[in-house]
């Protein structure tokens, strides 16, 4: 259940909802495939998403820089 711990916000600051974890599958011993992480377009001038982890005071963020927006 790490999912509902899990958060995204761009380069402009807006924060994106992230969907169920019905999405959410095992593809290798320590890799995990989500697909549908974040349910709303991103803007044009987006430069990148920060998908972040926060739960009990541990915190992770993993930037993706996107090319030109999606």
């Amino acid at each position: 259940g790490f999912i509902q711990y899990l958060s995204a916000k761009d380069s402009l600051g807006n924060k994106y909802p992230i969907s169920s974890s019905e999405n959410l599958r095992k593809s290798g011993l320590f890799t995990w495939t989500y697909d549908g992480v974040i349910s709303q377009p991103f803007a044009e001038d987006v430069q990148w998403i920060d998908i972040c982890y926060d739960k009990d005071g541990r915190t992770m963020s993993l930037r993706i820089y996107l090319n030109g927006g999606v």
